[in-house]
């Protein structure tokens, strides 16, 4: 709790226990985080930040690497990438849709990887790109040093079913 009204605090982002309630990036983390963490569950916590497009992404990042400098954080943002087809209202492409989707997430990762919130952001406003958590992504990379940055898995909703008319992607990246 200290943590998170210093957070609050520093960086003026307000408490909002409602804007949680329909968000379910927390039910998709948290599974993850009970198996790594298994072993010290009990000494687990963490502060759930809900990012909007219209903060500061670098001021916030800034704020909080100073405030997790002396600390033990792990940070995570969570987003899917490209989410292609009539049902997300993004059809830039009709043909070779599973290479595209792949491109443009290839490239957008490739842009992760440099740690470049700035050239990231642009790319996503250049491509009209359907990620869906880019400003949390930004905040991410001006918020960590990193020094390896890995990409662990990627693959699209069309790789599982086997249908891309509409698919999403997703892709596990890893800062060290």
């Amino acid at each position: 709790k200290s943590f998170a009204t210093r957070l609050a605090k520093t960086t003026g982002l307000p408490f909002n226990e409602e804007a949680h309630t329909t968000e379910h990036s927390i039910e998709v983390q948290l599974p993850f985080l009970q198996f790594s963490c298994r072993d010290y569950i009990d000494k687990i916590r963490f502060v759930a930040i809900m990012i909007s497009r219209d903060i500061n992404y670098h001021e916030i990042g800034a704020k909080i690497k100073d405030i997790i400098s002396d600390k033990r954080v792990c940070v995570i943002a969570s987003s899917d990438f490209t989410h292609y087809g009539f049902n997300y209202g993004y059809v830039p492409f009709y043909t070779n849709i599973k290479e595209n989707i792949y491109n443009l997430d290839k490239e957008a990762i490739e842009i992760i990887r440099e740690k470049n919130a700035s050239k990231f952001l642009s790319y996503v406003d250049k491509k009209e790109a359907t990620i869906c958590g880019a400003y949390p992504i930004a905040i991410l990379l001006e918020s960590i040093d990193a020094e390896k940055i890995e990409l662990l898995q990627y693959y699209t909703s069309g790789d599982v079913i086997g249908n891309y008319n509409n698919a999403v992607g997703y892709a596990a990246i890893v800062f060290k």
